[in-house]
């Protein structure tokens, strides 16, 4: 069993969701076939935890060093 974490992701998901204004869906967002890709071959090797793209790793791996509050206004100002 994986966790699949790919971050924003070009689909209809943030026009369905009404998200298209968010900041997470205005740069850097990763193209559906690579990140669907990445999702299966993460599964098929058996990996806990698929994330791919460089940013979506770092991301993930700053909340282990950066305090709680500060990853909470990060989050609460990306979400505007």
């Amino acid at each position: 069993m994986s966790c699949f974490c790919p971050g924003p992701v070009a689909t209809e998901f943030a026009e369905r969701a009404d998200m298209t204004g968010s900041k997470p869906f205005e740069k850097r967002v990763a193209a559906a076939a690579p990140t669907a890709r990445a999702g299966y071959e993460g599964f098929r090797a058996n990996r806990t935890v698929v994330i791919p793209g460089l940013g979506n790793r770092l991301a993930v791996g700053i909340q282990r060093i950066v305090p709680r509050v500060t990853i909470r206004r990060i989050v609460a100002r990306m979400q505007r």
